[in-house]
């Protein structure tokens, strides 16, 4: 069973290196070749740094210490990079190391290189949604499972809005580890580009003056803000919402509006919103108040929940686009 399971890896590895060093050739990928399932067994790993074909990156000791004793890489190993920024590459891992003599496990590292191979995927390829999320400060733990449920599905900017019955504290200070959560998530969920996380509160009014400010200029965007109860107040359905416009869920990044998303989703506090910031949202012509259902959410909870609501809703346009172009094409 061992020398079959060896044999295989063998294998893997021959045609892995093959497929990266013949498109490092062409500096092209397709998703589609023929290797494809096997390239994307390879691990994956987010270097904040220009990654370039044919170029030698120099790895960080924690990239490193990863790569080499959790995935337990070796020389020549090969893994699949990405700096957020650009496209995604296949890269050989090279290593130069201080060992101790009676430990395997890498103890000190001199220098530990990537060689990039090729690119895999282009930036164009990037799932990702419209769509900025605003929500309320919550605890520590819950804000990381936020952050990384919200970045799993694919949103492309992140803030934190500070409302009358906020209850969260200064948990956004230690923003290196929430970028680790990010990170992480962004690793896990195949996308290439990292969210922006704005981790300074701004008031309810701030953030409603700069949409309607957005509005008011000309630009197509919609700020929709989250009720925790269907009622007469609540308005309609979030799904029902964002299909009245489909054609801003497939924007695909090239937005109408360069300063901001098409969307903006705001998620209150766990309290809700008070009766003084219900007529705020009145006030403002660029808010129009959705409901999440029946269900009393908690805050972590209902962001997830629109962000579900919302990447079903592009998914569905997406889908209903590729029909139409399919049945255009057999008349």
């Amino acid at each position: 069973m061992i020398s079959h399971a060896i044999q295989d890896f063998r294998i893997f590895r021959k045609r892995s290196i093959t497929f990266l060093r013949t498109f490092a050739t062409t500096q092209t990928a397709s998703a589609n070749s023929f290797t494809n399932k096997e390239v994307w067994k390879l691990p994956r790993l987010y270097l904040n740094q220009p990654l370039k074909i044919g170029v030698s990156v120099e790895i960080g000791s924690e990239s490193a210490h990863y790569l080499s004793n959790v995935l337990r890489l070796r020389e020549g190993s090969l893994f699949r990079a990405f700096n957020g920024n650009d496209n995604e590459f296949g890269c050989e891992y090279l290593l130069e190391l201080c060992r101790s003599k009676n430990v395997k496990r890498m103890k000190n590292i001199d220098q530990v290189h990537a060689n990039v191979l090729s690119q895999i995927r282009n930036s164009e390829s990037n799932t990702q949604l419209p769509v900025t999320l605003y929500f309320a400060p919550i605890r520590s733990k819950k804000v990381k499972l936020l952050l990384e449920k919200a970045t799993e599905l694919g949103v492309e900017k992140m803030a934190v809005v500070q409302t009358e019955l906020t209850q969260g504290g200064n948990d956004f200070l230690d923003s290196e580890s929430l970028l680790r959560v990010i990170v992480d998530a962004v690793e896990q969920s195949e996308r290439i580009s990292l969210p922006s996380l704005s981790v300074e509160p701004v008031s309810l009014v701030e953030l409603l003056d700069h949409w309607q400010r957005l509005k008011d200029n000309g630009d197509e965007v919609r700020l929709l803000v989250c009720k925790e109860r269907m009622d007469q107040s609540g308005g309609m359905p979030l799904l029902s919402a964002l299909l009245q416009t489909p054609q801003l869920l497939i924007s695909e990044g090239k937005h109408l509006c360069e300063r901001s998303t098409p969307f903006g989703l705001v998620v209150g506090p766990e309290g809700g919103w008070t009766t003084a910031e219900s007529d705020l949202f009145r006030e403002r012509s660029v808010v129009q108040t959705v409901s999440l259902g029946d269900s009393v959410l908690r805050s972590e909870t209902a962001c997830i929940t629109a962000l579900s609501l919302f990447s079903g809703a592009v998914d569905h346009v997406r889908w209903k686009q590729s029909v139409e172009v399919q049945t255009e094409q057999t008349k």
